[in-house]
């Protein structure tokens, strides 16, 4: 595994929210060797500094992960209902976190349980983190994956 781009940095990701954002390229293995996806991030976490989560990623559907990216983003995360982002900025900084992988094989991951700002606004996690929140959403293809999150204090 490898690190191609510290997308929080090249992006000026940190002028928005306070977190991270990677692209790795993944291991050139042979079929039968491939390892679970699980395995992978947490390789890109143990990397990164951050908490290894291994069952506590959990895999949702591309739009569980479009509606997350863009609430994670907009939304403060200990005060769910406090806009820190324009919907516009979110927009755009979504397509600079997914333009760098293939549209066609996208696989979805998160460390929450749930959404927090579905139903009555509560949701568990698997801490990446120090911070007292945190919220990730990992996104990979064939070749790359593409780890991003952003911490939060109350």
């Amino acid at each position: 595994m490898k690190k191609l781009k510290d997308l929080y940095k090249v992006n000026e990701l940190d002028k928005y929210f306070l977190g991270g954002a990677v692209t790795y390229s993944t291991d050139k293995m042979e079929p039968d060797l491939r390892i679970d996806d699980r395995e992978i991030l947490d390789r890109i976490c143990k990397e990164e500094g951050l908490y290894v989560i291994g069952d506590g990623w959990r895999k949702i559907e591309k739009n569980e992960a479009t509606i997350m990216m863009h609430q994670m983003l907009r939304f403060d995360l200990a005060f769910l209902n406090s806009e820190v982002l324009s919907t516009e900025k979110v927009e755009h900084l979504i397509s600079l976190l997914l333009r760098e992988l293939d549209n066609n094989s996208r696989r979805f991951y998160t460390n929450w349980g749930n959404n927090p700002w579905e139903g009555n606004g509560k949701g568990g996690w698997n801490s990446l983190t120090d911070s007292t929140l945190d919220m990730s959403i990992a996104i990979g293809d064939s070749e790359k994956w593409v780890l991003f999150f952003k911490v939060g204090e109350d």
